[in-house]
């Protein structure tokens, strides 16, 4: 199923068009990969804060703006990538790590949002110290291993053959 859906996508008029203009796919890597590094300051100096502080975490005032610049950069690493996907449908969408990575994309951007809701939102003070401890460790653990894949996909689960 993905390999046909992968196929279809790389026979695809907007494929084509990416791939005969060589500069597209480059562009959008550097546009990624900075993304990405927007993401884990974000992302990393939120999670750090609640593990100094976590009983004193949603009182810090810049919390909030983290986890908006979170989302920011998550919604121009969706963009970005769907583009690189449709680019070179093959090299992602039948790379074993491109499917863990998005599996723990999802499971990143759920950690954030229980954090965020937690601590910013409504549901301030729904978890104990230990909770959210545990939860922002996650947090920079997924994100590591996300960061792990994405390098891992240029050169190791090549599922194509």
């Amino acid at each position: 199923m993905i390999r046909t859906l992968s196929a279809d996508i790389a026979h695809s008029w907007i494929s084509g068009q990416i791939q005969d203009h060589v500069w597209v796919v480059p562009a959008f890597q550097s546009i990624h990969i900075l993304a990405i590094a927007a993401l884990i300051f974000a992302a990393f100096s939120a999670d750090l804060a609640i593990l100094k502080r976590p009983a004193a975490a949603s009182e810090i005032p810049w919390l909030a703006g983290s986890y908006r610049w979170t989302w920011v950069a998550l919604a121009v690493l969706l963009i970005s990538g769907a583009i690189l996907i449709i680019g070179e449908p093959t090299r992602s969408l039948m790379n074993l790590y491109f499917r863990i990575k998005v599996a723990l994309v999802l499971l990143a951007a759920a950690l954030t949002l229980i954090l965020q809701w937690s601590l910013t939102g409504k549901g301030r003070g729904a978890f104990s110290r230990a909770v959210l401890t545990a939860l922002a460790g996650l947090s920079i653990a997924v994100w590591i291993a996300i960061l792990f894949c994405g390098r891992f996909i240029a050169y190791f689960g090549d599922l194509a053959n």
